[in-house]
């Protein structure tokens, strides 16, 4: 059962330690999630994504510049070309990108269709065009990516075979949606100056902590498989609501994945055995979010109210509405953007901010087609861009890779 505190909102930290059963394949390996989650996928920068046909892209210079502490990235024109998924056979062209995709509203996605810019086997199609096995679907689109926050990407372990770094929280790992150069593997890349990585594992884009690359392919499939073979032990750190009990808890119970784009699973008994263990680090003692925090919401929710708060979390198009921001809201982005700035994680040498990051307007180009040159996109707030939830250890009879202690799951830290 999932709940909620209802009485107490104060805050403890939490630590927890996964092992995942070696009876199928792990969801962060690329064999198993191609089949059931590749659109989030599409775009890895790997041998083993077959889905993919061919990208193209026309940004050849630094993509990046810096405005209010955050990172992003000049519009560029890119062309995507994919093979029809086998969850799209028998669905209607205009049905598979509303649904699942959140680029563009539906009338937008239909103006698409109508004037080419998206094709079927590199022909015009109507809305209702019925998708088939080895359709090949292309599209063009001026891609203005969501920025993130602006940060040095902290290297962990690097040699001739892995790179391993302290992923920020905002950035997803891979390209997906309309984060590419956003994404942590082109922003290692061009950071570190590096050739093609592979990404081993994921990371949601809130989270933060130890993510493994790969910079060869026999590294790759020897991580793949310790991730198929469940010897990878991964350790996170959390903050929660309430004081959570002492001693181990221990969830060994079957797990099913229920939305794979933001990784929601709940115990199911047709699931993955997974065996999880929580153990409550420190507790402060003080509220969360100030003395009203119970004013604003319901505590006690059923499983699916819980899940769509995650989603929200996760994938609501913030960029796209206007800001509605209340009280609460506004002291819980200022706490966020004061631990950010206390965090020497989120910071940019100030000779690269007057350089190489400058914001330079003359590459911002307006085109009168593009949807998202049309409307003005607001930035994320701090909420949009961090949560409580770090991936802290990963490890296996060969190798320990861990990083500090984040200040928010210290014993003295009060802030919220």
């Amino acid at each position: 059962m999932i709940s909620r505190f209802k009485k107490s909102s104060k805050i403890c930290s939490l630590f927890y330690r996964n092992y995942e059963s070696s009876s199928s394949n792990s969801p962060g390996v690329f064999t198993s999630v191609l089949n059931e989650n590749d659109e989030d996928l599409e775009n890895l920068r790997t041998d083993d994504t077959i889905t993919e046909i061919k990208n193209t892209f026309d940004i050849k210079r630094w993509p990046y510049y810096i405005e209010n502490g955050l990172q992003k990235v000049y519009p560029y024109n890119f062309k995507h070309s994919t093979y029809c998924k086998g969850r799209w056979v028998n669905r209607t062209l205009i049905d598979v990108y509303s649904n699942d995709f959140s680029l563009f509203p539906k009338e937008e996605i239909e103006r698409r269709i109508s004037t080419g810019i998206l094709k079927v086997n590199g022909k015009i199609v109507n809305y209702d065009y019925k998708l088939k096995h080895s359709d090949a679907l292309s599209s063009e689109v001026h891609r203005h990516e969501l920025p993130i926050l602006a940060c040095a990407i902290e290297v962990i372990f690097e040699d001739d075979d892995v790179l391993v770094i302290n992923k920020p929280a905002s950035m997803p790992v891979h390209p997906c949606g309309l984060y590419r150069y956003n994404s942590a593997i082109f922003v290692a890349e061009h950071q570190l100056k590096l050739e093609i990585l592979h990404v081993i594992h994921r990371l949601d884009r809130l989270t933060s902590g130890v993510i493994m690359f790969a910079k060869n392919r026999k590294k790759s499939q020897e991580l793949h498989e310790d991730m198929k073979l469940g010897s990878i032990k991964k350790e996170y750190l959390c903050r929660v609501e309430g004081e959570f009990p002492d001693g181990v808890v221990v969830c060994n119970k079957p797990l099913k994945h229920m939305h794979y784009k933001v990784g929601i699973a709940l115990v199911n008994p047709t699931g993955k055995m997974s065996i999880t263990e929580f153990q409550k680090l420190s507790f402060n003692g003080n509220y969360a979010f100030g003395p009203e925090k119970g004013k604003h919401g319901v505590f006690h929710k059923n499983v699916d109210e819980l899940m769509q708060d995650l989603i929200n979390k996760h994938l609501k198009e913030w960029y796209m509405y206007d800001i509605n921001e209340n009280d609460h809201q506004a002291e819980i982005d200022a706490n966020l953007k004061k631990l950010l700035s206390s965090m020497n994680s989120y910071s940019m040498n100030k000779d690269l901010l007057d350089t190489v990051y400058k914001k330079d307007p003359s590459r911002l180009a307006f085109l009168k087609d593009c949807y998202f040159c049309l409307h003005d996109f607001q930035d994320p707030r701090p909420s949009n861009l961090f949560m409580f939830l770090h991936s802290y250890k990963y490890k296996t009879d060969k190798w320990e890779y861990q990083t500090e202690i984040p200040i928010w799951a210290s014993d003295n830290w009060d802030v919220m």
